[in-house]
């Protein structure tokens, strides 16, 4: 159970870093840093364009 929060809470900060991204027009992302060790998924909304 342990494991899965931690990959939940990881695809939750994922999510944030990308709505953040997406908000201030970032268009790199990097997911290499201790919030993110746990994470075992890719956001889908990582591979939707968000630049106009």
């Amino acid at each position: 159970m342990a494991d899965t929060d931690a990959s939940d809470q990881a695809y939750a900060a994922a999510l944030e870093v990308i709505a953040t991204a997406r908000k201030d027009g970032d268009t790199i992302i990097s997911f290499d840093a201790e919030p993110f060790r746990a994470l075992n998924r890719i956001p889908p909304e990582l591979a939707e364009p968000w630049r106009a």
